[in-house]
């Protein structure tokens, strides 16, 4: 359990109140703290599912109320701005030529992530027996679970700059499925999957072969 004083910490943390020099100690802190880790990321990933689960609550109610149909469309809009900045990101990075300062910048580790990776296996009861840390994805990712979990989850990828590219749900029975990454650019990219009672996560390469 932890202290009121512990978890106002870490939501300093999660919504980035902490010095630099703060957020780096309590990083170096999780590294050696499965516990602490555990609870940071199941909390960021509440947020993350109450932010949505908001969203399609609005929607929900808005769509059942006649009087609302401009909110409605407002409230679309939002969420199809955000589907289409993604793709624009994606096409931005469809180029088949780079510099050695984007390849460097594409492939550039991302701290917090990298420290957390080692704790982040042992800490989750999620077995994932596919992708290995590091695995080369051109094409696709292949994922492989030992078991099947409790709960339905949901898988999502992020580039090195921590922005969620692609999310996906899955049922709790699915032990194997795929995830396509040809729209990606060659790269260093995180993926994360939780449901509601575990989370794990790892790392994966787009095109290794280029990596300076």
């Amino acid at each position: 359990m932890f202290t009121t004083k512990e978890i106002n910490r870490i939501e300093d943390y999660i919504y980035g109140r902490l010095s630099e020099d703060e957020s780096k100690n309590f990083v170096e802190e999780m590294a050696d703290n499965v516990e602490l880790m555990q609870e940071v990321f199941v909390r960021q990933l509440i947020q993350e599912t109450a932010e949505e689960n908001y969203l399609v609550g609005l929607l929900e109610e808005a769509e059942s109320d006649a009087n609302l149909d401009e909110f409605v469309a407002n409230i679309e809009a939002i969420d199809q701005t955000h589907h289409l900045n993604v793709q624009d990101l994606l096409k931005e990075e469809s180029k088949t030529t780079y510099t050695l300062d984007e390849l460097l910048a594409m492939f550039r580790p991302v701290t917090e992530y990298e420290e957390l990776l080692e704790a982040a296996e042992r800490a989750g009861s999620i077995e994932v027996v596919q992708p290995v840390n590091g695995q080369n994805c051109s094409d696709k990712i292949d994922f492989v679970l030992k078991q099947a979990l409790s709960n339905d989850f949901k898988v999502r990828i992020e580039n090195n700059k921590m922005e969620a590219l692609l999310t996906q749900r899955f049922k709790a029975s699915t032990t194997n499925f795929t995830v396509d990454t040809r729209q990606l650019a060659p790269g260093r990219y995180y993926w994360k999957l939780w449901n509601r009672s575990d989370l794990m996560m790892g790392m994966f390469f787009v095109r290794k072969e280029l990596m300076p």
